[in-house]
């Protein structure tokens, strides 16, 4: 018996009762039976799944004497439904165990469905009776005459069980829906993805018995439960990237059922959001899948596979346990709910921030040109990236970036840090290094997406944002008599054009917060950011694309001040989190009083350490 179905049971039903292993209790029983004359010993062995077949076949090789082991588990069904309607008699499979010679006889009937079997019993050499013959088949329950007293004994062993299994899993609490099978399925998926802090759960189709008695109504019971997950499956967690998960959309519907994983009209979507094949993502997996089923995953392949175990458990728990928990103890109601419901008595993980943290760290060779036009015998534009000179720079930069996501509202956070020295060239230099870039940029920008949310993400519905920008410098460089700490802020919308790319306008104001002389100035800003993508493959590895561009204009009518900063990089793996980048810089700037813009251009070649991590928030 299973220990988890004990455990339901009331303690009236199990006073007197002791649970020992099945082979310790019949090798007694068995030869004090056959002393007391019984002429043929038959066995009901049942457990959940297949372990009822495998330690039936192993009891049947180890204890003699037993005539007929009736088990489930026994034999793949032949019906993808055990439900579905039989409508003609079918021949059964049987073992003959060869050490005792003890018969196995399946019985994975269903309802409709009932297995008989007639047999031939000899007398062996000693006087006693040995079965020697069985000839099994599933017939349809229709063409079953009544047998009264076994009805009768059904009807006592059914009030018996509604006593026990029938009754409400948390009394007052009722479903807000009639549920079919989908609904409980649904449901059920659910809590193993919640439970689990899983962003998706899935399991076979066949995991889950089609019985005869939906729609539920009013309340959910053990026996819904339980009837409807009768295979005994754990629950497992694993993480699996986003590209096996995009081979399984086939498969999804028919073979494989999921929460939280949807094959839309525009693709596969994890939580509403669209799948990231280059992303990790933690399942909720019944035992079956995890362990290779059906060929859907490979276990050796699974990262971080554990199974389930909470601590009001002693041993592992079933699904079925598992949501006849959730159900009793309440869980549901910590969002207010007094009613079941498949999918929303749950968090909407869409409405939930989905947090992304990235760093990266890049080392390059440049090759820098600058053009900074002379005034007065001095540099005309006091901009950290004019005062180089035409070098060669080893350049260090550093990323960090944390990006919330959700329906309705973004919140990206982003910090540069740079810093490069420069190989002297000139007639004057000695062949040492001067630092040349010192430069410490944070950003901060809020997007409210719930307009192009409610358009169904359509690229020409704008998203209103505010960022505040900060640029500062560790070293004030001895031209200048203050420390750099300049403030942006701006206001605008943006849009998604497609995929990775974003189209920004608004309005903006700047202010150096420690020059002497300092003013606000105000003015217009566009620009776009390309974020990292794939662009194709080459010996196997992909070559990745990203580019940004800002453009501001202040002063309008004023000192018409303009300023463009552009970044494009190219990214070849060598390995999961190392790359070897191309990159181009380009920097302009120009004001009505000087008219000769300024500019400097870098081309470098370097190597890329990119690390990434994606957290759901539940």
């Amino acid at each position: 018996v299973d220990p988890e179905v004990v455990a339901l049971l009331s303690r009236s039903r199990l006073e007197g009762l002791e649970i020992a292993e099945p082979r310790e209790v019949l090798s007694g029983l068995v030869p004090r039976m056959r002393e007391a004359g019984a002429d043929l010993v038959v066995v009901l062995f049942h457990l959940a799944g297949k372990q009822s077949g495998e330690k039936a076949e192993k009891l049947a090789g180890r204890v003699p004497g037993i005539d007929l082991i009736v088990t489930n588990g026994l034999f793949e069904p032949f019906e993808p439904d055990h439900d579905i309607e039989l409508s003609e008699t079918r021949p059964s499979g049987f073992i003959v165990a060869p050490r005792t010679r003890t018969f196995l006889v399946g019985a994975d009937t269903g309802s409709l469905r009932a297995v008989l079997a007639s047999a031939e019993a000899k007398r062996a050499e000693d006087g006693r009776w040995q079965l020697v013959r069985l000839d099994p088949k599933t017939v349809p329950t229709s063409e079953l005459p009544p047998y009264p007293e076994t009805a009768q004994m059904l009807e006592e062993a059914a009030r018996a069980y509604c006593e026990d299994w029938g009754k409400p899993l948390r009394p007052g609490l009722e479903l807000a829906q009639a549920f079919d099978l989908q609904d409980l399925r649904t449901f059920v998926l659910n809590v193993m993805r919640f439970q689990t802090d899983s962003e998706i759960a899935l399991a076979n189709a066949q995991s889950f018995r089609g019985q005869l008695y939906f729609p539920l109504t009013d309340t959910l019971t053990s026996a819904d439960v339980y009837a409807t997950l009768p295979y005994g499956n754990r629950l497992a967690t694993f993480v699996v990237k986003g590209s096996e998960l995009a081979d399984l959309a086939k498969k999804l519907g028919d073979e494989l059922v999921a929460s939280g994983l949807e094959d839309s009209s525009s693709g596969l979507k994890v939580n509403g959001r669209p799948l990231n094949k280059d992303r990790t993502y933690r399942v909720a997996a019944n035992q079956f899948l995890a362990e290779g089923g059906d060929g859907v995953f490979d276990p050796k392949k699974l990262e971080r596979l554990a199974f389930y175990s909470p601590p009001w458990s002693e041993s592992q728990p079933t699904i079925a346990a598992v949501v006849v928990h959730y159900v009793a103890t309440g869980q549901h109601l910590r969002r207010g709910d007094d009613k079941l419901a498949p999918s929303e008595s749950f968090p909407d993980l869409h409405s939930k921030f989905l947090w992304t943290y990235t760093g990266s760290i890049n080392s390059s060779y440049n090759r820098v040109s600058v053009a900074n036009p002379q005034r007065n015998g001095a540099a005309a534009y006091d901009r950290t990236r004019l005062n180089l000179t035409a070098s060669d720079v080893v350049n260090i930069e550093a990323k960090a970036a944390a990006r919330a996501d959700s329906r309705n509202h973004g919140w990206d956070n982003d910090l540069l840090v740079l810093y490069a020295t420069t190989r002297l060239n000139g007639e004057d230099a000695a062949g040492g290094f001067e630092e040349t870039s010192d430069t410490v940029r944070l950003r901060s920008a809020y997007k409210f997406l719930g307009f192009r949310a409610a358009s169904g993400d359509r690229w020409w519905v704008p998203v209103p944002f505010a960022e505040l920008q900060v640029e500062s410098e560790f070293n004030q460089p001895d031209e200048r008599a203050w420390h750099l700490f300049e403030l942006t802020g701006i206001v605008g919308t943006l849009f998604r054009i497609a995929g990775p790319l974003e189209i920004k306008v608004g309005f903006n104001g700047k202010r150096d917060v420690f020059q002497p002389d300092r003013e606000t100035t105000f003015g217009l800003n566009a620009g776009y950011q390309l974020k990292r993508f794939d662009v194709f493959k080459l010996l196997g590895k992909p070559v990745q694309f990203e580019s940004e561009l800002e453009y501001f204009f202040n002063s309008i009518g004023g000192a018409n001040i303009q300023e463009l900063r552009s970044l494009s990089r190219l990214y070849f793996s060598l390995t999961h989190r190392l790359f070897f980048t191309a990159s181009y810089n380009a920097y302009l700037y120009r004001t009505a009083e000087v008219r000769v813009p300024g500019h400097s251009n870098e081309i470098n070649v370097g190597l890329n350490f990119l690390w990434d991590k994606t957290v759901q928030s539940f």
